[in-house]
């Protein structure tokens, strides 16, 4: 049947050329309408719950808010983990979804769980829930030069607006400057003189600044609408509010006693620098829906069309262009496309027609086009991931083409016509390369269910090369051979000079591999068979050693590979409440640090090896993680790319913490990379108890503990002492003054913390007027706090330490909880040329945490790279098995046999052990990346096998003696088995010798395929023959037990004088 259809299609040439140009359609078509990102956008499978409370301490905010969330969220259907922080003036809690949740629907539950909370503290904010996803990073525009901070704000807006009414920007945010505030001060002593307090000021402050609507008169002719307007948006105009209205008619408005101005949020210590310049940064976001490389091309555009129009000393600069990424990974699939092709195209030519050559090199662009077409129907988008599966699919692709073709080749050489080698070459091998490209697609099928973050982007790379794989077959079996049908023999004459020097070379090259078949592989061939039991005890002394190397260390594992990286930060972090003016000093010093280290390093001429130098201060450049705490500053560097530059990130890294020495003060201190990939650090252990003291002694010996290992550095606590803190308690004497506590607290929190009298909408700008003391002489005072006066419910003003006591104490920064116990995250960096993260943890895990757990009474959770890794892996342990049994199944399916395909699967092993070589011979410990690059091979080294077998099966089926079937079998097979080999390993060779930034991370898994299938090619041609020899041997050792003989060699085999083709 399936003969029929080939050779009826191999007539119809109008289709064929028709189903060229529609798949060439779809790769345009779909190139046009896919989005280029970085990575993709997807969900996290988390649900964050935000709870402001203004003023409140981490402890507060502890028992008021997150300790509520806790106990109303632990249990929610769906929910893996809910976790709290709690930091001043904000608690943060995380609901941690299963791998398979719907996630819209938890998200719903959460917000009505959170909605009948009904016991906040009365000063916290409205709970906002959100769906944790992924940003559409896409770059900056960094704004920069000795200016105003409103000037700068308000160019940043003038910028930011422009961008979106083009529409070529839809999101953005500006960063790095703090928000606009109103700003009421009142001095302690005229508040006493005037016998009043902040709240009777806030009071007149909110009943004066109201617009509230008062009615309708309807008349015959018109209706007129009523409304009082007293709203004011200015500092100034609050000047005339009154405040005290005296019984002799005299009124004291707020002007004649509070200083008004118009400033920004003057707890919020926010502040960046750019290039020693102070900087606002308008960041620039896409959606799902839009194209990062066409808003960063935009961009540039845009800041070209405005440097000349803006003030003077005035710098805008595009930078953290991630775009440029997706730009370098499109180029990089380019190179590697191209040098792919060729090397293709050389190797086929080199063994095959040249005609024959270029048509089955033709298909790998129109399989990677139809490819294309299925991902933009599949809602896919270019990004790092799917352009790798792409890159590592070029060299697979072409395999049954070259089986194809190779066959059609065979038959044109040996007299058949044209159009009948076309057709029954064809249908010679349909069936095995049917078997072969569906067990490669199996293969790649874990890869779509492995959980935990790096499964969501580990489920991109198998897309495009089942995609490619899919259409690379039906254009062998479909548009191949009607390309092929003219295909002229080897020696018919041409009237091209240049053809015909490539004949006569080409024949060359036949003959030669003829000769290398019948005068050395079918002799070795021979004598193998003969030793064949000394060569599967060889085999497996192999799989033996390399097993060997992995357990005793040789080749260790690591979760993901060093990379080089283009953008690389200094966080530091000082003890809470330390001034701004120390965090200014620090990066001062930092920027001063890295001057040294870019004039220590030399790079081609006309380059600078830094783009740009951006320091934050209260915050970091993470999603939302701007603090307005000043002791937080984080520093980041643009370098030149690394493929211009030629210097590692981490010896330049290594430079910059040299050069800038000890931080006094600092209690965290971090240089790295910015693009760390997903699973965190090397070393994190999660403690977790109620005792808060014996938590920290037991983190604090586990931090004692990791410092003891070579290799070992950077060893932190997530846990930081806080700021210090007055606590306040009444006197008896304020009771009998008619006080309470809140009283005293509210005066207290009025002057210091401020009382919000209105929130005003200002533009775009949500302002808050707080009335407050004035921050010199006042706020910034010890002894001011000492000599405050409180009124009394009589009108008394007494000194505030007459009726309270206060004592200082150490605060906390930061409270961390996790299923309703707090938490400790003990961490650590590793120098992977001195130690292992996987057997240091193992360690720890054995010899350590379990008496740490016990003196202590805490529990641990390994978090990071070590919990990835775990989720990871776990997912692979049913879908790995089930993967191989479906590749038992299709090729027991072909060959109707049970023990055939166990012979076939016995490659595996043997691909792997070569993936494993690989990684020895490029000094590369193996990486999460490389154990999918296995999983891969698993379905790609079978295809050989199941070529030669079917070879084997043919002779045999055809009268042929069984040694002899073997050998002429394995004969005739050996040249596509050499070709697909050759095809795939230097289809993906060229990635695996690249330098750039954009390859690093995947040149692991390049490195399984390559060698796997390189090393396994090998083992086939010889020891696939010998296995079926042994089990020729079981088989007739089997008879002779029951029937007493031993028969042939051909009488024990099912497929002896039995054709076993496609023919069938």
């Amino acid at each position: 049947m399936l003969k029929k259809i080939i050779k009826h299609n191999i007539k119809n040439h109008v289709m064929a050329n028709l189903l060229v140009i529609m798949l060439l359609f779809a790769g345009a078509a779909g190139l046009m309408v896919m989005i280029r990102e970085t990575f993709p956008r997807f969900s996290l499978d988390a649900i964050t719950v935000s709870v402001k409370y203004p003023g409140a301490d981490p402890e507060e905010v502890e028992e008021g808010i997150c300790l509520k969330l806790e106990e109303a969220l632990i249990g929610l259907e769906g929910a893996k983990k809910v976790y709290s922080t709690a930091s001043e003036g904000a608690g943060i809690t995380i609901v941690e979804c299963l791998e398979n949740a719907n996630i819209m629907k938890v998200k719903d539950e959460v917000k009505t769980r959170v909605d009948a909370i009904t016991t906040f503290p009365t000063d916290a904010e409205k709970p906002i829930v959100e769906e944790v996803k992924f940003r559409g990073d896409v770059c900056s525009i960094i704004l920069s030069g000795d200016l105003p901070e409103r000037q700068l704000k308000e160019l940043a807006r003038y910028v930011e607006n422009e961008l979106l009414q083009t529409g070529k920007v839809t999101q953005t945010n500006i960063s790095g400057i703090r928000n606009y505030e109103i700003s009421i001060e009142i001095r302690e002593e005229t508040l006493r003189s005037y016998g009043i307090n902040f709240t009777q000021v806030r009071e007149a402050v909110t009943a004066a600044g109201l617009n509230l609507p008062a009615g309708t008169i309807h008349t015959k002719n018109e209706d007129f609408r009523i409304r009082a307007i007293g709203r004011r948006y200015r500092a100034k105009d609050y000047e005339n509010i009154p405040i005290i209205k005296r019984k002799n008619g005299t009124i004291i408005s707020l002007g004649q006693i509070a200083k008004i101005r118009d400033t920004f949020d003057e707890d919020a210590k926010t502040f960046s620098i750019f290039n020693g310049k102070p900087a606002v940064s308008v960041d620039i976001y896409k959606t799902e829906n839009e194209d990062a490389v066409k808003i960063s091309k935009f961009i540039d555009t845009y800041i070209a069309s405005k440097e000349s129009k803006m003030p003077p000393g005035l710098q805008m600069t595009k930078f953290r262009d991630n775009a440029r990424i997706v730009t370098g990974r499109l180029e990089l699939l380019r190179r590697n496309g191209i040098f792919g092709l060729i090397l293709v195209f050389l190797s086929l030519w080199l063994f095959l027609d040249l005609r024959l050559s270029f048509w089955v090199t033709v298909g790998i662009p129109i399989s990677l086009a139809g490819a294309i077409g299925i991902m933009a129907l599949n809602g896919n988008s270019i990004n790092m991931l799917t352009m790798f599966g792409m890159i590592m699919v070029l060299g697979i692709i072409v395999d049954d083409a070259i089986v194809i073709g190779e066959a059609i080749y065979d038959r044109r050489q040996k007299g058949e016509s044209a159009e009948d080698a076309a057709g029954d070459g064809t249908a010679e091998v349909a069936m095995p390369v049917l078997a072969s490209v569906t067990t490669t697609i199996v293969a790649f099928l874990p890869l779509f269910f492995v959980n935990g973050v790096m499964g969501k982007f580990m489920r991109e790379i198998p897309t495009p090369v089942v995609a490619a794989l899919c259409v690379s077959l039906l254009e062998s079996l479909f548009i191949l051979p009607v390309h092929l049908r003219n295909l002229p023999r080897l020696d018919e004459p041409t009237k091209i000079k240049i053809f015909r020097y490539g004949r006569i070379f080409r024949g060359y090259v036949d003959k030669s591999l003829e000769y290398f078949l019948q005068n050395i592989y079918g002799p070795l061939l021979k004598y193998i068979l003969h030793m064949r039991y000394a060569a599967v005890s060889t085999a497996i002394a192999i799989f033996m050693i390399v097993i060997g190397l992995v357990q005793g260390g040789v080749l260790k594992f690591v979760f993901m590979p060093p990379t080089d990286d283009d953008f690389i930060r200094a966080q530091i972090e000082f003890p809470d409440g330390t001034p701004e003016r120390v965090s200014r000093e620090t990066v001062l010093k930092l920027v001063e640090a890295w001057k040294k280290v870019e004039d220590a390093n030399k790079v081609p001429a006309h380059k600078k090896l830094t783009v740009g130098i951006c320091s934050l201060v209260g915050g970091s450049f993470e999603f939302d993680a701007e603090t307005g705490q000043s002791n937080k500053l984080d520093v980041l560097v643009e370098l030149l790319p690394s493929e211009e530059r030629n210097i590692y990130y981490m010896k330049l890294l290594n430079q910059w913490q040299k050069a800038v020495g000890d931080i006094p003060g600092a209690v965290a201190t971090r240089f790295q990379s910015m693009h760390r990939g997903p699973g965190g650090n090397p070393i994190e252990v999660q403690l977790l108890g109620e005792d808060q003291p014996k938590l920290l002694q037991a983190a604090q010996e586990l931090k004692a503990k990791l410092s003891s290992y070579k290799g070992v550095f950077d060893e932190q606590l997530d846990y930081r002492p806080g700021k210090r803190e007055f606590i306040v308690s009444m006197k008896p004497e304020g009771s009998q003054q008619g006080l309470t506590l809140t009283d005293i607290a509210r005066h207290i929190q009025g002057g210091f913390y401020g009382t919000e009298a209105l929130r005003i909408q200002r533009n775009r700008d949500d302002v808050k007027v707080k009335v407050r003391y004035p921050e010199k002489e006042g706020r910034d005072s010890v002894k001011y706090f000492r000599t405050l006066r409180i009124k009394t419910p009589s009108g008394n003003m007494v000194p505030f330490l007459s009726v309270a006591n206060i004592k200082l104490s150490e605060g906390q920064s930061t409270i961390r909880r996790q299923q309703r116990k707090r938490t400790v995250n003990v961490s650590a960096d590793i120098n992977n040329d001195e130690a292992n993260a996987s057997e240091i943890i193992e360690e720890l895990k054995t010899n350590f945490l379990p008496g740490l757990c016990a003196k202590y009474n805490v529990s641990y959770n390994m978090e990071g790279e070590a919990k990835e890794t775990a989720e990871s892996l776990g997912s692979l342990y049913l879908s790995f098995p089930l993967a191989l049994f479906g590749i038992y199944f299709i090729i027991s399916s072909m060959f109707k046999s049970y023990i055939q395909p166990a012979v076939i699967m016995v490659t595996i092993p043997f691909g792997l052990i070569g993936a494993a070589i690989g990684h020895i011979l490029f000094a590369l410990p193996l990486t999460i990346m490389s154990l999918f690059g296995m999983i891969a091979v698993t379905g790609i080294v079978v295809n050989d096998a199941i070529v030669l077998i079917d070879g084997f099966n043919i002779k045999l089926g055809g009268g042929v003696p069984f040694y002899e079937a073997l050998c002429e079998g394995s004969k005739r097979r050996f040249r596509p088995i050499m070709l697909t080999t050759i095809t795939t390993f230097f289809g993906i060779f060229p990635m695996i010798l690249e330098r750039s930034m954009q390859a690093r991370f995947l040149i692991p898994m390049a490195i399984s395929i390559a060698f796997g299938v390189a090393f396994s090619s090998l083992l086939t041609l010889v020891l696939i023959p010998c296995l079926l020899v042994v089990l020729n041997d079981i088989r007739r050792l089997i008879n002779k037990l029951f029937t007493g003989t031993l028969p042939e060699r051909e009488d024990v085999e099912p497929n002896a004088h039995k054709t076993v083709s496609a023919e069938e």
